[in-house]
């Protein structure tokens, strides 16, 4: 069962054992192809540990599976990881405007705030925590 397999690496992943985590989240995949839980799991894993290639290429087989403003989000973290975090504030920024379920748009707005701290924009910041 994919669920089976998502919720074992989701513990792991707590429980810090990330190669177990992936392993599991993979076989998930496996299982389960167009789920896009256990992908977004593995970027988040991969942003974790630095290995953005690695998180790119999830968020990119994420954006069959998942809605734009998942998809957006996942590679927007990863830019704003690697060297282009004004490109990636404001494009996810245009998008946030969308409808999502709620803990989609919580995601996304602490993604926001905290990319709008590293670039010193305070007013912005307290508005995407509000």
């Amino acid at each position: 069962d994919p669920r089976y397999w998502l919720v074992r690496g989701l513990v792991q992943q707590y429980s810090h054992d990330f190669a177990g985590a992936l392993e599991s989240l993979s076989r998930a995949s496996q299982l389960s192809p167009a789920a896009s839980e256990p992908i977004s799991w593995r970027a988040a894993i991969h942003m974790v540990q630095a290995n953005y290639a690695q998180a790119e290429a999830e968020c990119r087989r994420l954006t069959p599976f998942a809605n734009l403003l998942m998809a957006r989000g996942c590679s927007a973290y990863v830019q704003a990881a690697t060297g282009q975090l004004r490109q990636a504030y404001e494009g996810l920024q245009v998008l946030a405007v969308s409808e999502g379920s709620p803990g989609l748009m919580l995601w996304v707005r602490t993604r926001l705030a905290e990319m709008a701290i590293r670039l010193q924009r305070w007013d912005e910041a307290e508005q995407h925590f509000r």
